[in-house]
């Protein structure tokens, strides 16, 4: 039920932020308000004498935690505690006197609130209620809101109407055809100075199964990294990795390949840049977020850089350029971020001053 309750938080814009004490989860969403957090309570673990009781120095250590890892934004925070628990009445004795809680019970799947307790914490409710709801329409809602974000989703789309609209018009595999279609062609591109073909060759692709594979990584990637980097962010980091790892390819296939008639398309350096986002994101937050499977996220990653490794029809430089494109931006707009928080605290300052 916790990881069910995390995931649907999740889908409406919560990080998942990791907890100092056993048996508790974090999911906290900044707002002009404040730091807001939802605190749950695993109280459902086997024999009563062992299960999780909440003490008023616990409550106050997480706090603390939030308030050190997220001054940078405001040091006001609100919380509330939800207790998921097979047995309520024994369950709300644990909790700390003039803690605000609400009780979900795991058995009959309610989520009850008690007098003196508030009815409502942002939307807080309406993902507890869709973590309790077994119909398949909100299973089916909330596992697609987990991929879906505004930019990531518009540049799927995009994608698989740009293929649509071509295999309409002929034959996506033949590279005549793409190539007087706006894929990014190393033979005329400098002569007829067809500069936009670096730009469309990102939404061409060479077959569905190429489309399929980029779209599913775009899909899986695509979502965390907007949500941390912020939508317009990530939407200038996918278009300039693309651009950036069309031009460095093909002036690597001019000037070092000796080739002047390759015909590039395709989304792979883009994805490939913001998955050198994701990877960079993971780094510098680390401590902030729940422990992720790092190792497993490097091996992906790594796979999707290194992809077609002997297979010529694989351009594994726009790939490796994409990459670096992506880490060397990220690395950017974290940095111009950081300027603005300092100069936001020196403002503030000044006026406490005054």
């Amino acid at each position: 039920m916790l990881t069910k309750m995390m995931n649907a938080f999740a889908a409406r814009g919560y990080l998942r932020v990791a907890s100092p004490i056993p048996h508790t989860a974090i999911a906290l969403k900044v707002t002009a308000k404040g730091i807001c957090y939802v605190l749950f309570l695993d109280d459902t673990q086997k024999g009563y004498e062992n299960r999780p009781c909440l003490e008023r120095d616990q409550l106050v250590q997480i706090g603390e935690t939030l308030s050190s890892n997220y001054e940078k934004y405001t040091k006001d925070r609100y919380g509330i505690v939800v207790v998921l628990t097979d047995h309520p009445s024994e369950s709300r004795k644990k909790i700390a006197q003039e803690t605000p809680y609400w009780i979900v019970d795991t058995t009959q799947k309610k989520w009850m609130v008690y007098e003196g307790q508030p009815s409502s914490f942002l939307d807080a409710g309406l993902a507890i209620e869709e973590a309790l709801s077994e119909s398949p329409f909100f299973l089916f809602c909330r596992s697609l809101k987990v991929f879906l974000s505004p930019v990531n989703i518009t540049l799927v789309i995009s994608n698989f109407l740009v293929f649509i609209l071509l295999s309409i018009l002929g034959d996506t595999k033949d590279v005549a055809f793409m190539a007087k279609h706006g894929a990014l062609c190393s033979a005329t591109f400098f002569p007829n100075q067809e500069y936009v073909t670096i730009l469309t060759s990102m939404f061409l692709h060479f077959g569905f199964l190429h489309l399929l594979y980029n779209m599913v990584t775009l899909v899986y990637v695509g979502k965390p990294v907007e949500t941390m980097l912020g939508s317009w962010r990530y939407l200038v980091t996918y278009l300039l990795c693309g651009i950036g790892a069309g031009y460095c390819s093909l002036l690597w296939e001019l000037k070092v390949n000796a080739q002047t008639n390759c015909v590039n398309a395709g989304a792979s350096g883009a994805i490939c840049g913001i998955c050198g986002a994701f990877a960079v994101l993971l780094f510098v937050n680390r401590k902030k977020y729940e422990k992720v499977p790092l190792g497993r996220f490097f091996i992906f990653f790594a796979i999707i850089c290194m992809n077609g490794v002997g297979d010529s029809s694989v351009n594994r430089f726009a790939h490796i350029s994409g990459t670096l494109f992506g880490i060397l931006l990220t690395f950017f707009f974290l940095g111009i971020q950081k300027i603005k928080n300092k100069a936001k605290k020196i403002r503030s300052m000044d006026k406490e001053r005054r």
